[in-house]
């Protein structure tokens, strides 16, 4: 789409009988203000066009007739104002063409002449607009495509006279809502080398002084950058409404799956369709995008939008390439286009995919806490099944709340009967040293656990998990006193070193916030 900005002064480019071969491509005219009505009628009559347009602080005969003063009478409808074919959207939000456009006219106060206003009566005005900018933002994916102003923002394209200084508001306005464009005029340009466009932030801004043409992307990338925001959008209520389990929002690691599962060996599967729901992590990019591949951030909007514009303009993209994981899959390549895909409504996409060998299932809505759970849950049937925990000891109860703690127990058993064998003239069998490890080593230092009563300072954790944590401790201190040092002590040393727990750590800070000194 392109944009035809006039302000200002009547421009003899326009004013001409070749003013069609001139500027016969563009879409919608925008008058920034300052010109006569007249002006704004005939590039309406010789383009063709439709015309937004502004007020600015000069040529104000018209502006009661648009913008009655409160307690006058309404305008006539035979007046001349009311047949220049120009829309005013002074103050207004209007949709034209596929653009959402806010219109902002006047001048900061240098006088007490028509359409000047203060920096906290323009604020005023921008703040009352908050609203239904939401709203667009939250129904149409943006909140507003172009700002039309007459008055440039503070600091872009302005001057030190009070006259030509721009609104603070005005700045706020494209950090907080983004708008593609913001056209202004007021500031007279009579030197070439004079910035006319420049960036601010994420919006170009404009000074429409005489006669300027813009082009504006593709409707369809239009659409695709609305898709991006309205990604967005989903990405932060998402986040609002997961903010008591901010993790079941996130994707899942690739690599820190893979440390916590044991991979059996790697596949190569070819091409093929790969449900979208069924992607659930990433290899590199899980910090960027949320659980269901929203968009987390802003500085991936370039390249989701190249993507989503590539979708709708029927190009061919490549296969994404995934791993396969218990069932799940996880992103190598191609983290935008799932997200794309997933946005659009897509159910499959075509994928390049390379299988991880894992006996573990891993379901599409799990977190990574759930997902050491059924670890954990895995490894405990697999330990009990092969070495018949439970009917030798008869015991149901050795749980851990953490991935590879029962390899650690084999250990254990493994060392226990090593040193069995050194007594022994025969071979003891892995069973006869799972019995005598469970009755001597394990029973012994859970009792002493349970006599400190260590698990109340442990929120979440098992009496099997502190086994581990006070086997580990004992045998530091054993290497530091001597052999002598009894479980019992170690519980006690254990408890106090680490065991105290979050009342007795908030009494104990308490106290040193009273005591003398």
């Amino acid at each position: 789409m392109k944009l035809l900005c006039v302000a200002d002064t009547i421009d003899p480019l326009v004013d001409s009988p070749a003013v069609r071969e001139r500027f016969g491509d563009v879409d919608l005219a925008l008058g920034a203000g300052d010109l006569p009505m007249e002006y704004l009628s005939y590039v309406v009559s010789a383009l063709n066009r439709p015309l937004l347009f502004v007020f600015g602080n000069h040529n104000l005969a018209d502006l009661p007739h648009y913008r009655p003063a409160p307690g006058s009478p309404p305008p006539s409808p035979h007046d001349l104002s009311r047949d220049v074919g120009a829309t005013y959207v002074g103050f207004k939000l209007r949709r034209e063409g596929g653009l959402i456009v806010l219109g902002l006219g006047g001048s900061l106060r240098y006088n007490d002449g028509q359409n000047q206003f203060t920096q906290a009566q323009m604020w005023a005005r921008v703040i009352a607009k908050v609203p239904a900018l939401l709203w667009n933002r939250l129904v149409r994916g943006r909140a507003v495509d172009v700002v039309l102003t007459h008055a440039p923002p503070r600091g872009v394209h302005d001057r030190a006279d009070r006259c030509h200084r721009g609104f603070d508001a005005f700045l706020w306005l494209m950090r907080a809502f983004r708008p593609r464009f913001l056209v202004h005029g007021h500031v007279h340009l009579y030197d070439a080398r004079e910035p006319r466009v420049t960036r601010y932030r994420d919006t170009v801004v404009v000074n429409a002084y005489g006669t300027r043409r813009r082009a504006m992307t593709d409707p369809l990338d239009e659409l695709a950058a609305s898709d991006f925001s309205r990604a967005r959008l989903r990405e932060a209520l998402t986040r609002v409404g997961g903010f008591l389990r901010p993790d079941s929002q996130r994707l899942l690691s690739l690599d820190e799956v893979r440390s916590i599962l044991k991979i059996r060996g790697e596949e190569y599967r070819g091409v093929m369709p790969v449900p979208l729901e069924l992607i659930i992590g990433s290899e590199g990019r899980y910090r960027d995008f949320a659980r269901g591949f929203l968009p987390r951030h802003d500085y991936l909007r370039d390249r989701w939008i190249r993507v989503d514009s590539a979708h709708y303009h029927d190009v061919i993209l490549p296969p994404v390439r995934l791993y396969e994981l218990g069932g799940a899959y996880f992103v190598r390549d191609g983290n935008h286009r799932v997200s794309v895909a997933k946005l659009q409504g897509a159910l499959e996409i075509d994928a390049e995919v390379t299988s991880l060998g894992s006996a573990v299932r891993i379901d599409k809505g799990m977190d990574m806490d759930e997902l050491r759970r059924a670890i954990v849950g895995y490894e405990k049937r697999e330990f009990y099944a092969q070495t018949l925990f439970g009917q030798v000891t008869d015991d149901p109860a050795l749980d851990f709340t953490a991935p590879g703690a029962y390899d650690q127990i084999v250990e254990h058993v493994l060392v226990h009967k090593y040193y069995l064998n050194e007594r022994s003239t025969e071979e003891i069998s892995f069973v006869d040293a799972l019995d005598s490890w469970y009755r001597t080593v394990y029973r012994p230092i859970v009792e002493a656990i349970e006599a400190e009563r260590l698990l109340s300072g442990f929120r979440g954790r098992t009496v099997s998990d502190l086994y581990l944590y006070l086997v580990k401790h004992w045998d530091e201190l054993k290497r530091r006193y001597g052999l002598h040092y009894t479980v019992s002590a170690a519980a006690r040393d254990f408890r106090e070193r680490y065991g105290r727990g979050f009342l007795k750590d908030a009494r104990a800070f308490l106290g040193s916030l009273f005591r003398k000194r």
